[in-house]
């Protein structure tokens, strides 16, 4: 069969096109994408907060630091979800990553 000749879509990338674990894949990953974003300005927000109340305090917040953490984890989770380097879907599809309190040395 010639260059001209041979079809644009092949077997193999007619079964992945059918496969609907990909499309389930591009479902989450736009429901994430919602999730980064709106994460990313709860984090703004956050962080706001904790620089008002140091500015009062004099002192962090370890909820605040706590919650930092934990949300830290959870962007990091969803980037690595997106970019195909883990099948683990982070929250809600499962439990909300922890954040420990920050050791005297961080």
């Amino acid at each position: 069969m010639s260059e001209e000749n041979k079809p644009v879509i092949n077997s193999e990338l007619k079964a992945r096109l059918k496969d609907q674990n990909i499309w389930i894949h591009l479902l989450h990953l736009i429901l994430y994408g919602v999730a980064f974003f709106l994460s990313t300005w709860i984090l703004f927000g956050m962080v706001v907060l904790h620089f008002i109340l140091r500015l009062l305090t004099g002192e962090p917040n370890v909820e605040l630091q706590k919650f930092g953490k934990s949300m830290s984890i959870y962007l990091a989770q969803i980037i690595q979800f997106a970019s195909f380097n883990s099948d683990n879907k982070p929250f809600p599809l499962s439990e909300w990553p922890k954040g420990n309190a920050p050791s005297a040395d961080e």
